[in-house]
C-alpha cells in the first residue's frame, strides 16, 4: 500500500519526538531509524536495533492512523531501538523496554488490537472432495492435484480408497 507523503511526514515527525524523548528521558542519543512500509501480516510494526531500522504495516497504518502513530506502534517500535541501547543483553519486552514505555507515557503492551483482516496475508484454498460414504476431505491445491491424478495420492483415512473419492466442485476460501 502506497502512504501518502503527508502521512510520511506525520510519521517522521512522531518518531523525531519519541528519539527527543529517548535522549531527554532516558540520557540516550538515537539516530534516525530507516523507516519502511513493508511489513505484512498481522505484526503491526518491528524494530531492528542492529540495523536501525523500523517496519511499519502500511494496511494497519492507514486503517489506525491516530491510535498507530501517537498512542502505540511507533512507540514502541522506538523503545525497542532505545531499549537494546541501554541493555543489549535485554529482553525484547522486559523491564527495561518497559521503562523506556514509561518514560514515553505510553502503556507498556506488548500486543496490538488492530482489526487485521484487511492485512492478513495468508488465504489458503481448499477444495472439498467426498466419498461414497458422505464423508468429506479438505485438501490444499497439493493433495488437490494429487487427487486428481489418483495414481499418485495415497489416502489414510477411514476405509475409503483414493479411488472412491471425488471433487465435489466446492472450494471453500480461508483466511
Amino acid at each position: 500500500m502506497k502512504i501518502p507523503p503527508d502521512i510520511k511526514k506525520r510519521v517522521d515527525a512522531k518518531v523525531e519526538h519519541f528519539l527527543h524523548l529517548a535522549e531527554h528521558n532516558c540520557g540516550i542519543r538515537l539516530l534516525t531509524p530507516q523507516i519502511e512500509y513493508n511489513l505484512r501480516g498481522r505484526t503491526a510494526g518491528q524494530a531492528w536495533p542492529r540495523l536501525n531500522k523500523i517496519r511499519i504495516n502500511s494496511t494497519l497504518l492507514m486503517e489506525n492512523l491516530d491510535t498507530y502513530i501517537d498512542d502505540r506502534t511507533l512507540g514502541h517500535e522506538i523503545a525497542h531501538l532505545a531499549a537494546r541501547k541501554i541493555d543489549p543483553c535485554g529482553r525484547s519486552h522486559g523491564r527495561t523496554w518497559q521503562g523506556v514505555m514509561r518514560a514515553f507515557k505510553l502503556d507498556p503492551e506488548r500486543c496490538h488490537s488492530y482489526d487485521v483482516t484487511n492485512s492478513q496475508t495468508r488465504k489458503r484454498e481448499l477444495f472439498v472432495w467426498e466419498c461414497g460414504h458422505g464423508v468429506k476431505m479438505h485438501l490444499g491445491p497439493t493433495q488437490h492435484k494429487k487427487m486428481t491424478d489418483k495414481s499418485r495420492y495415497s489416502l489414510r483415512s477411514h476405509n475409503c480408497d483414493a479411488k472412491q473419492y471425488e471433487f465435489s466442485g466446492t472450494i471453500i476460501t480461508v483466511k
